[in-house]
Formats: structure tokens, sequence, C-alpha cells
């Protein structure tokens, strides 16, 4: 329940910065949002064996990322992604 009340508190911060999004919008960005940062949090802090794997092969290295600069890119097409969709809807609705 902690992490509904945060990812509530998360929505109302992207709808206050994105109000095109709407609260519907802001959700759905919220919650994609909080399964990127953990996904991405677990995957840029590889283990000593996928780090070992790197080295081996250089050809793996693609799969190696920084958290801040990878949690941007996601974040952004996240959020452009959403701000899309909730543009498309809002044209359909009017015609």
């Amino acid at each position: 329940r902690a992490g509904l009340a945060d990812l509530v508190e998360l929505a109302e911060l992207i709808r206050r910065h994105l109000p095109e999004l709407g609260v519907d919008g802001a959700r759905r960005a919220g919650v994609l949002g909080a399964v990127i940062i953990g996904a991405l949090w677990t995957h840029s802090r590889p283990s000593d064996s996928v780090l070992a794997a790197y080295r081996a092969d250089p050809m793996l290295a693609v799969f190696r990322l920084d958290f801040t600069p990878a949690l941007v890119d996601a974040l952004t097409t996240i959020l452009c992604g959403v701000l899309a969709q909730s543009n498309a809807s809002n044209t359909t609705a009017r015609t």
C-alpha cells in the first residue's frame, strides 16, 4: 500500500508538469516509469559473471547500460508515447 501511495504521488507530479497527459495518462506513465526504474536499476548492476562475459565477448557490451542515461532515455520515451496516445485519443474524441 505504501507503493500505491508513492505511485499516486508520482502520477500527480507527472500531471502537474505535463497536464496534457490527464490523470489517466499520468498514472500510466507513473506505473511504466516505476517498472522501468526497477528493471534498469537491476540491469545496470551486472554480476561479476556478466561483467566477465562482457570482457570475454565485446559484442555483448551493447547490453551494458549506465543507469542515469538509460533512465532518462526510457522515461522520455514513455512520456512521449503516453502523450502521443493522449493526443490521439483527444483528437478521436473530438471528431
